[in-house]
């Protein structure tokens, strides 16, 4: 009945419901009203567009973190992948990086052996002073200060050379330990088949996510510790990253391109704190198959309780 009493050159009709719950139907919208939610109608009295309500303001400074939080995490994610093409391009099977590797750690043994042979040098150097330090003290002379000095002066040398040796065997302890994770990533892409190492780009839509915000760096770590533990603990993910990285990756190895947990830790821009930013990512397909189940979910779920536990 309403309706039929619209004058037809009317500007328009709007529907919108009140404090109370009760629904109204006019030509404008009280000034009062003007933020709520409401159905625009047009001259014909047929329903158009939803306006949706205003948001408040804690919830476009909440819409605005996470644009933020998912920018940076975005660049975080986009460096793990770029390292994936990078291993497939550079290696064309596991040889090649073995060959890589030992020809990398040749070069520190090369340098590890000639600093061992200088200090075998050094040690005789520094017996033959000392040799001489003893003669002239059982004689009752007394030991120049430029026998003194070759003393100290060999026994610096023979320090350093030391610490030296002991920098190139970490540094070669390193190098393994980043080849048997290549190795590891190369084993896992390589048995992906073709499409997976051509490094297909796939789009892969946000469907949950949690952030947890920590104060200082102490809070942080200790919060970084839990988050990376809870998703190492899930034994049907890969998980992805490591190290001194501010990103892990986690998927189900037969479905890693339908879906993955990003885990971030983002600086706060101004200040000591951080985020601690997790996000189900899916596919569309793999959103109504994977990411809806029981199992993905009890993942996604469990993910706050335990870290704050």
């Amino acid at each position: 009945m309403l309706l039929a009493l619209i004058d037809p050159a009317a500007a328009g009709l709007y529907r919108w419901v009140d404090e109370s719950g009760a629904v109204h139907y006019s030509d404008s919208i009280p000034p009062d009203h003007v933020e709520r939610a409401r159905t625009e109608f047009s001259q014909q009295g047929l329903p158009g567009a939803r306006v949706p309500r205003a948001r408040t303001l804690e919830e476009v400074l909440r819409e605005r973190e996470l644009k933020r939080l998912r920018a940076q995490q975005s660049k975080l994610v986009q460096r793990l992948e770029t390292a994936d093409r990078v291993l497939l391009r550079s290696f064309r099977s596991e040889d090649d990086l073995l060959v890589a590797r030992d020809d990398k750690t040749a070069a520190i043994d090369a340098m590890i052996q000639v600093a061992r042979n200088n200090t075998h040098r050094q040690e005789q150097w520094l017996a033959s002073l000392r040799a001489e330090a003893a003669n002239l003290e059982r004689s009752g002379r007394p030991v120049p200060e430029r026998l003194k000095d070759g003393i100290r002066n060999a026994e610096a040398a023979i320090a350093e050379a030391s610490a030296a040796i002991e920098a190139r065997q970490a540094q070669k302890a390193r190098i393994h330990a980043e080849f048997d994770e290549d190795l590891q990533r190369f084993r896992e892409l390589s048995g992906r088949g073709v499409a997976a190492s051509l490094m297909i780009s796939r789009i892969l839509e946000p469907l949950f996510h949690e952030i947890l915000s920590c104060e200082d760096d102490t809070r942080c770590d200790a919060l970084w510790q839990r988050a990376t533990s809870y998703l190492d603990d899930q034994d049907q993910l890969a998980v992805r990253g490591g190290g001194e990285e501010d990103i892990r990756m986690a998927t189900l190895p037969e479905h890693e391109d339908e879906l993955r947990f990003a885990l971030a830790r983002i600086p706060d821009p101004d200040g000591p704190g951080a985020s601690i930013f997790l996000e189900l990512q899916c596919t569309a397909s793999g959103a109504r198959r994977l990411c809806r189940s029981p199992q993905i979910r009890g993942i996604a779920e469990g993910f706050r309780r335990a870290v704050l536990a």
